[in-house]
């Protein structure tokens, strides 16, 4: 799936629609009109936080991140094979098998040795995945 950012701070009525409180202004970690591949999609069903899509990116700064989906228009629609469905009600997530380790997103924005080689790897699977 590859989509491309059409805006990435969310308007004041995105926010109301998500429930999101916070600032979220993603200027610094996606370039508006640039195409991205989603490495996986979760949808979270959070009325403290927010009730959102989000899309699992690779952003501009090689760092893994969540992002609202209404940030982004979807260029192209097929997903990944490589994606696994899991519910932990009421959340939702597809994702490559990689991302289920216990506290992957956690030890990989920590640092953890080997994470990032891990994550590459997958950025590669994925990226390359439709490629002819």
């Amino acid at each position: 799936m590859r989509i491309k950012c059409i805006d990435t701070v969310l308007t004041t009525d995105q926010m109301k629609a998500l429930n999101a409180t916070g600032e979220h202004d993603y200027s610094a970690c996606f370039t508006i009109g640039r195409e991205y591949t989603v490495l996986g999609l979760t949808y979270i069903n959070d009325p403290e936080k927010w009730t959102t899509m989000l899309f699992e990116l690779c952003d501009d700064n090689q760092n893994m991140t969540s992002i609202p989906s209404c940030l982004f228009e979807i260029v192209d629609p097929r997903p990944s094979i490589f994606w696994q469905a899991r519910h932990n009600f009421p959340n939702f997530t597809l994702w490559p098998i990689e991302f289920y380790r216990d506290f992957f997103h956690d030890d990989l924005r920590e640092g953890r040795p080997g994470l990032k080689r891990v994550f590459d790897i997958v950025v590669d699977r994925l990226t390359h995945e439709f490629k002819e």
